[in-house]
């Protein structure tokens, strides 16, 4: 007696975070089939090709759409990740997506709700030198009515085409702009038409990360393609002045709940989130003693949890703590039930040879630092301390470069390349070397997942 498919339902569901399983799954029976599809190509990510004379992922995942087109509907989740040209030296990401035929008869065929166009650091891609038809498949991606959530990384913008992809997304909740530009002197010969009544997107996330400032100009003027009035969530880093700084701030402070804010040049004295009612966590880094007493005396009375990134002055921790302590303790936060501290130690030239002894005397110093908070508050603090990293690679808050994902990520399939193809017999669908150009997203249709909560998934 066959089961229900509702019990196969809920058995793939309870293992769609183990992508081994669910491929076992696919092969024992027709029930299973459809069912472990469903979580396998939720989530597609097209990298560069390795080699010229190989078809491209796009290509190779073309053929697999044509050959079982009900895949199509299961994905959820693209991402795109363009190479660059390194002048004849030999590569792993080689530029593609402009001479690519087949990615722009892939993108018709999917109802995203998660998008994203990465290139591969250092390069950048100029949007207005894709092909035509592809510009346009692009703008039709991102004007699905189902698209909730766009990243774009290391995309070169003019601000007529900048308005041309964004505007009018009325779909759109989750935005992140990562090293994107916006170029006016490129604007001369860009053919593209502005929206100038389209409904702008009300998001509910924003993260910026070290894009430029024309880009911030984009966003808060009046004809912004985006609202920020309904932001719940906002992460910013970069060189930013403080008049763009508060004026990003204070769009939202009537929806704001968590806010994080990088900053290189020291600018969290200026701001100011008294106002802000529904703020539930702050996050800043870098930051020094110099601004801790300004902060703390604007921030949102409503606020639970602070989280402080240190600089790497390791040395110099027992006294900050001191003075962090103080300036807590001084501050009228009387929601305030969370404190996290976050120590980058650097590398190990930074602290010498005996990692160790330096973790205790951090330890030791904040279990003083925890010690004041608790005796007049009902204050709890935690300690994160950073890996000591043998090379130096610094990942930021929940926000590691694309790009520098994607060299990891390579440096594992190294191991076990080999040669691509297809096993036509496979119950579970066509065979393609799931190691070049696959990962699967955990998450069910229309749920968020956190960066934390992504894991790779293979065929």
């Amino acid at each position: 007696m066959a089961l229900p498919q509702e019990l196969i339902d809920i058995v793939t569901d309870n293992i769609q975070n183990d992508p081994v399983t669910l491929k076992a799954c696919s092969y024992a029976a027709s029930s299973f089939r459809r069912s472990s599809q469903r979580h396998l190509f939720s989530r597609i990510k097209l990298l560069p090709p390795r080699s010229a004379k190989r078809s491209t992922p796009c290509e190779k995942f073309h053929e697999v759409l044509a050959s079982a087109p009900h895949l199509a509907s299961y994905v959820r989740c693209l991402e795109i990740l363009e190479g660059y040209d390194t002048d004849g030296k030999p590569a792993r990401n080689l530029p593609w997506i402009r001479s690519d035929r087949t990615l722009e008869l892939v993108l018709p065929l999917l109802r995203l709700r998660r998008f994203s166009l990465h290139c591969t650091w250092p390069a950048s891609l100029n949007i207005s030198s894709l092909p035509g038809t592809l510009k346009a498949q692009f703008h039709d991606v991102l004007h699905s009515p189902t698209l909730a959530s766009l990243s774009l990384g290391r995309i070169v913008f003019t601000p007529s085409n900048f308005h041309f992809y964004l505007d009018g997304c009325r779909s759109l909740k989750e935005l992140t702009l990562s090293n994107v530009s916006v170029h006016s002197s490129l604007d001369v010969d860009d053919p593209e038409t502005v929206e100038s009544d389209a409904l702008r997107a009300q998001l509910e996330s924003l993260d910026v990360v070290e894009s430029d400032g024309e880009v911030i100009d984009l966003l808060l003027s009046l004809q912004s393609p985006v609202d920020l009035r309904h932001l719940r969530t906002m992460s910013i880093y970069g060189y930013l002045d403080s008049l763009h700084l508060n004026d990003l701030v204070q769009r939202p402070r009537a929806t704001l709940q968590h806010l994080g804010v990088w900053d290189p040049l020291g600018l969290v004295i200026g701001f100011d989130t008294t106002q802000h009612e529904n703020l539930r966590s702050l996050f800043i880094a870098p930051l020094t003693s110099v601004a801790w007493t300004g902060l703390l005396q604007t921030c949102s009375p409503r606020l639970q949890q602070i989280t402080f990134e240190l600089p790497l002055d390791i040395f110099k921790f027992p006294q900050i703590a001191t003075e962090l302590a103080e300036a807590l303790l001084c501050a009228e936060l009387p929601h305030l039930c969370e404190v996290n501290v976050e120590v980058h130690p650097g590398y190990r030239s930074h602290i010498g040879s005996e990692p160790e002894q330096w973790t205790l005397l951090l330890e030791s110093a904040f279990a003083d630092f925890t010690a004041r908070l608790t005796a007049l508050s009902t204050i709890q603090a935690a300690l994160q301390i950073k890996m000591i990293p043998e090379r130096t690679t610094v990942k930021r808050w929940s926000l590691a470069r694309p790009d520098e994902a994607q060299a990891k990520d390579e440096e594992d399939e190294d191991e076990g390349d080999e040669e691509d193809g297809y096993d036509e017999d496979l119950k579970g669908g066509v065979d393609v070397n799931e190691q070049e150009y696959w990962e699967g997203d955990v998450s069910q249709p229309g749920e968020k997942n956190d960066d934390d909560e992504i894991k790779e998934q293979h065929r």
